[in-house]
Protein backbone atom coordinates (compact mmCIF):
# COMPACT_ATOMS: atom_id res chain seq x y z
CA UNK A 1 0.00 0.00 0.00
CA UNK A 2 1.11 3.25 -0.90
CA UNK A 3 2.19 6.42 1.83
CA UNK A 4 0.31 9.53 1.11
CA UNK A 5 1.63 12.17 3.57
CA UNK A 6 -0.09 15.57 4.29
CA UNK A 7 -0.05 18.20 6.19
CA UNK A 8 -2.65 19.55 8.43
CA UNK A 9 -4.07 23.02 7.39
CA UNK A 10 -3.32 24.65 10.53
CA UNK A 11 0.55 24.60 8.88
CA UNK A 12 -0.56 26.11 5.44
CA UNK A 13 -2.71 29.32 7.30
CA UNK A 14 -0.01 30.96 8.17
CA UNK A 15 1.82 31.14 4.50
CA UNK A 16 -1.71 32.18 3.02
CA UNK A 17 -2.15 34.49 5.58
CA UNK A 18 0.84 36.72 4.80
CA UNK A 19 0.69 35.66 1.05
CA UNK A 20 -2.32 37.69 1.20
CA UNK A 21 -1.43 40.33 3.13
CA UNK A 22 1.33 41.18 0.36
CA UNK A 23 -1.06 40.66 -2.47
CA UNK A 24 -0.66 37.69 -4.04
CA UNK A 25 -2.82 35.55 -5.64
CA UNK A 26 -3.52 32.71 -3.17
CA UNK A 27 -6.25 31.41 -4.83
CA UNK A 28 -5.30 30.73 -8.23
CA UNK A 29 -1.92 29.14 -6.31
CA UNK A 30 -4.10 27.14 -4.87
CA UNK A 31 -5.54 26.04 -8.62
CA UNK A 32 -2.00 25.49 -10.16
CA UNK A 33 -1.04 23.66 -7.28
CA UNK A 34 -4.48 21.31 -6.94
CA UNK A 35 -5.22 22.08 -3.41
CA UNK A 36 -9.33 22.89 -3.01
CA UNK A 37 -9.61 26.58 -1.39
CA UNK A 38 -12.16 25.53 0.91
CA UNK A 39 -9.64 23.62 2.94
CA UNK A 40 -8.60 26.95 4.91
CA UNK A 41 -12.17 27.04 6.29
CA UNK A 42 -10.90 25.17 9.21
CA UNK A 43 -7.04 24.41 10.25
CA UNK A 44 -7.87 20.54 11.21
CA UNK A 45 -8.47 19.65 7.47
CA UNK A 46 -5.45 18.28 6.02
CA UNK A 47 -3.72 18.87 2.46
CA UNK A 48 -1.61 16.18 0.80
CA UNK A 49 2.03 17.59 1.69
CA UNK A 50 3.29 17.38 -2.02
CA UNK A 51 0.55 19.95 -3.33
CA UNK A 52 1.55 21.74 -0.07
CA UNK A 53 4.86 21.90 -1.34
CA UNK A 54 4.14 22.50 -4.69
CA UNK A 55 1.96 25.53 -3.38
CA UNK A 56 4.86 26.87 -1.14
CA UNK A 57 7.35 26.81 -4.07
CA UNK A 58 5.10 28.05 -6.49
CA UNK A 59 4.53 31.19 -4.63
CA UNK A 60 7.84 31.75 -3.32
CA UNK A 61 8.95 31.66 -7.47
CA UNK A 62 6.05 33.34 -8.67
CA UNK A 63 6.46 36.26 -6.14
CA UNK A 64 9.79 36.08 -5.64
CA UNK A 65 10.33 35.46 -2.11
CA UNK A 66 13.37 32.81 -1.67
CA UNK A 67 12.46 33.20 2.41
CA UNK A 68 8.81 32.99 2.04
CA UNK A 69 8.98 31.13 5.12
CA UNK A 70 10.88 32.97 7.42
CA UNK A 71 8.88 36.29 5.94
CA UNK A 72 5.75 34.78 6.94
CA UNK A 73 7.44 32.98 10.48
CA UNK A 74 8.42 36.83 10.38
CA UNK A 75 5.38 38.39 9.86
CA UNK A 76 3.19 36.40 11.95
CA UNK A 77 5.19 35.15 14.39
CA UNK A 78 6.19 31.52 16.10
CA UNK A 79 2.85 30.58 17.55
CA UNK A 80 1.20 30.72 14.37
CA UNK A 81 0.76 27.30 13.49
CA UNK A 82 0.63 25.98 17.13
CA UNK A 83 -0.23 28.61 20.30
CA UNK A 84 2.62 27.24 22.55
CA UNK A 85 5.14 26.93 19.59
CA UNK A 86 6.98 29.80 21.64
CA UNK A 87 6.78 28.12 24.84
CA UNK A 88 7.88 25.06 23.63
CA UNK A 89 11.18 26.73 21.57
CA UNK A 90 12.10 28.27 24.94
CA UNK A 91 11.53 25.42 26.95
CA UNK A 92 14.10 23.60 24.65
CA UNK A 93 17.91 23.28 25.06
CA UNK A 94 18.29 24.02 21.57
CA UNK A 95 16.64 24.62 18.02
CA UNK A 96 17.25 21.24 17.24
CA UNK A 97 15.32 19.50 20.26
Amino acid sequence: MMELRLHRVAVLRPFTRFLSHVGAPVERGFRRSGLPYYSLENADNYVPSHRFYAFVADMAAREQMEDLGFQAGQYLGANCADPKMTEMLQASPTMYS
